[in-house]
């Protein structure tokens, strides 16, 4: 829910065409990645995505 407004599941259409790469990391990379990491490894990296939004980024010189 984003700020009391609840969003209604929605099917994308997109979610299925491999020309984006939204969709090729879900169906490749990520089932990979589980295989050689471990289950869970999806979250791992959404957390760290996450924590990774709440730091200050370096300056660049």
């Amino acid at each position: 829910m984003l700020h009391g407004i609840r969003s209604l599941p929605w099917d994308d259409p997109h979610n299925t065409e491999p020309r984006f790469a939204r969709v090729r990391v879900r169906e490749r990379v990520l089932p990979v990645l589980e295989s050689e990491l471990g289950p869970g490894i999806a979250e791992a990296l959404a957390r760290t995505a996450e924590q990774r939004g709440r730091m200050p980024r370096p300056s660049r010189r």
